[in-house]
């Protein structure tokens, strides 16, 4: 079963050189390479090697950020592997979808994906129904007691402001 490797590198001053000869030593019998932002998910030479890697092949790379920089599109092209019935193995990272541990890893990190995902639809309903008890409260009180409402709109604005502050600064570890 082949190891086909993938080199990427962000601009032309970083030369592919040194990833190619690490996927050479590991046995790629094939080595594709591209330069291009590792944010950017369109990567023709990427799109060609899912295209043309085959069952029981490896995707080699030297490190994950090389393949992907989010965890969500790590996770995509992890998926499109396994359906086609290829593996995917990174150098530095020791991972390898071949072995249990490699799966278990991959499913760590898909836990944590899922686990983000939940929190942000949690935070947005939260959020979005605190909105709504201002909103009505804001409306009932400002006929009868503007003073009242416009802390009511100050207290509105100071929760909205807390809910758009980035998530890692205010959770607890």
């Amino acid at each position: 079963m082949p190891l086909i490797g993938y080199a990427r590198v962000s601009t032309e001053d970083h030369p592919p050189l040194p990833q190619s000869q690490a996927l050479k030593s590991a046995g790629c019998a094939e080595i594709f390479e591209e330069q291009g932002s590792g944010g950017n998910r369109a990567r023709p030479v990427l799109a060609r090697v899912l295209e043309r890697i085959g069952k029981g092949d490896t995707l080699v790379v030297v490190r994950i950020d090389r393949l992907a920089r989010s965890l969500s599109h790590l996770l995509e092209v992890i998926e499109r592997l396994d359906a086609k019935g290829t593996f995917f193995r990174s150098l530095l990272d020791l991972i390898d979808t071949a072995s249990p541990q490699g799966k278990f890893t991959l499913q760590v990190l898909g836990a944590a994906k899922a686990k983000a995902a939940i929190h942000n639809i949690w935070q947005a309903e939260i959020k979005d129904d605190a909105e709504k008890a201002f909103d009505l409260f804001i409306k009932i009180y400002e006929p009868k007691y503007p003073k009242a409402a416009l802390c009511l709109q100050k207290d509105r604005d100071e929760l909205m402001a807390f809910f758009d502050f980035p998530a890692q600064h205010w959770q607890s570890t």
